[in-house]
């Protein structure tokens, strides 16, 4: 039964057959899955396999590609710091480190507005991530804009 070079367990519930394991008997440096190294395919950084999540762990072992690790699957949020929860659906995924450096979450992308904390509606988060999310933090919704200039409302 292989041992473990790092960590001393011997792992038989990781291996999926005995054969498996007799080949390994013999040979000097065999780690145990928690204990490889894997590399991230965004940031290219290697580090044990606990910095990965689970599904992450399951592709590196089925030898799959875009293996990220938590860091990158669930980065910091630019402007406040704060991390999701759980990592970014497959649509929000980071595609480079540029993009990892500026993500902003969903409070701090899309913020409610400054004055009675309405949510953008999905057309106004449009509007706002192409004309107004560079130029500043803060957003107004029409009807605290039509109340301080006394229009009345649309």
């Amino acid at each position: 039964m292989p041992v473990c070079s790092s960590c001393g367990t011997r792992p038989e519930a990781t291996l999926p057959t005995t054969s498996a394991l007799t080949s390994l008997e013999g040979k000097k440096g065999y780690k145990c899955f928690q204990c490889k190294v894997l590399k991230c395919t965004l940031c290219g950084e290697e580090q044990e396999s606990t910095a990965f999540t689970v599904t992450m762990q399951k592709r590196a072992a089925a030898s799959k590609k875009g293996v990220r690790c938590k860091d990158c699957q669930m980065p910091a949020c630019s402007a406040c710091g704060t991390r999701p929860e759980a990592p970014l659906p497959p649509r929000s995924a980071l595609t480079s480190l540029e993009g990892k450096k500026g993500y902003k979450c969903f409070q701090c992308a899309f913020p409610p507005c400054k004055v009675c904390g309405t949510e953008m509606t999905r057309q106004q988060r449009r509007t706002f991530q192409k004309r107004d999310a560079a130029s500043q933090n803060e957003w107004t919704c029409s009807d605290c804009i039509d109340k301080a200039h006394n229009r009345p409302h649309r």
